[in-house]
């Protein structure tokens, strides 16, 4: 997979180790599914899938997440990854 126009793959790299981050601008429901990571490394391979949920409105709520994307939010709605 490489960038495209509405989504780019950003990698980090730092003494041992890195980070690959996916970012999906204006997403669309369409871009709802699976998607599969695969890393590999001098210590092996490891693959994990991951569902992206689009949700087409915002629920009603005050919930930190939505509105402003805060990941610490502890609403009973709230991102619990």
């Amino acid at each position: 997979m490489s960038s495209g126009e509405r989504w780019s793959i950003l990698f980090e790299e730092w003494q041992g180790g890195s980070t690959t981050t996916l970012v999906i601008n204006k997403v669309r429901m369409e871009d709802m599914g699976t998607f599969s990571l695969e890393a590999t490394n001098r210590n092996g391979k490891e693959k994990v899938d991951l569902d992206l949920i689009v949700l087409d409105t915002l629920p009603e709520c005050d919930c930190f997440f939505f509105l402003k994307g805060d990941k610490t939010c502890t609403c009973p709605i709230s991102y619990t990854g």
